[in-house]
């Protein structure tokens, strides 16, 4: 799965740079919030800054992601350990002490076939 993942990176990273190539001489103008826009700037430059910002917020999300996934591993461990604990406690008690006296039976049962 690893590998095709790989390998559509590299294809859509090769499409975006023949896209590139074959549009290098031309010139757009971007224009941003609030009233600003950048003009005559090279057409590869706008795609590969706004990629760059792409992966920058892809990177900020999953960074956020791993560290909510790890506090709920760390969780989970502290649940694990405490549940060992407690089996080791349950395993380590006498079973004689915690039952008491023999309950009676009744005569019919005691006589037996």
């Amino acid at each position: 799965m690893w590998i095709l993942q790989r390998l559509l990176v590299v294809l859509a990273l090769a499409m975006v740079l023949l896209f590139g190539m074959l549009n290098a001489g031309e010139k757009v103008t971007v224009h941003y919030w609030f009233g600003y826009s950048f003009a005559n700037s090279p057409l590869p430059l706008v795609m590969v800054t706004f990629f760059l910002i792409g992966v920058l917020f892809y990177y900020l999300f999953s960074v956020a992601r791993e560290w909510r996934l790890r506090a709920e591993i760390r969780r989970l461990r502290r649940v694990a350990r405490s549940t060992d604990s407690e089996i080791q406690q349950l395993r380590r008690i006498s079973l004689e002490e915690d039952l008491g006296p023999e309950p009676a039976l009744p005569d019919d049962e005691r006589a037996g076939p």
